[in-house]
């Protein structure tokens, strides 16, 4: 009786967490997924229920980005890590975004038990580093780039070069 009270009580914890959670979280096993969270459903523009059972291919941009990951996956879980990567992925009506996505095995170990994953939609500050990062190497008025950035990229072409010609002389 009280292991069945336990148990309940774990139950609507994590209902409330799967309800609430301010990221998408989906636990994925045989290339489907089994569970997801409300934010997961809105990220995706999906209905929770819909999801389930889903195969997990749908959300990317092709099979060679989906069978890259899983590869990138079962090696970083084999190796007893955490995947943490940044991907572009696609929603129910086609639109694609910038995603981090955060997974690790249910079961370390035990790729049957399956992998539980964490998405944040960073589509909006991947654009603000990538214009950042623009800013910091070309002039504002004329798109060209800096005079550092033409420095530096001038130093590793003469860098290649140097490398790429014969020693003898």
């Amino acid at each position: 009786d009280e292991m069945r009270k336990a148990s309940d009580e774990l139950l609507v914890k994590m209902r409330a967490v799967m309800a609430n959670a301010p990221v998408g979280i989906a636990f994925t096993r045989l290339g489907r997924f089994e569970l997801v969270s409300d934010q997961f459903a809105r990220l995706f523009g999906y209905d929770p229920l819909q999801v389930q059972g889903m195969q997990t291919h749908v959300i990317c941009p092709s099979t060679e980005s989906h069978l890259a990951f899983i590869q990138l996956a079962t090696e970083t879980f084999a190796a007893g890590g955490t995947c943490d990567a940044e991907r572009e992925l696609v929603r129910a009506d086609s639109s694609r975004f910038w995603a981090r996505l955060q997974g690790a095995p249910v079961h370390a170990g035990d790729a049957s038990a399956g992998t539980i994953w964490i998405f944040t939609d960073i589509t909006e500050s991947r654009r603000h580093r990538e214009q950042l990062s623009w800013s910091a190497s070309h002039d504002e008025l004329t798109g060209l780039v800096n005079r550092r950035e033409f420095e530096l990229r001038l130093s590793e072409e003469i860098g290649e070069r140097a490398d790429a010609e014969p020693a003898d002389r």
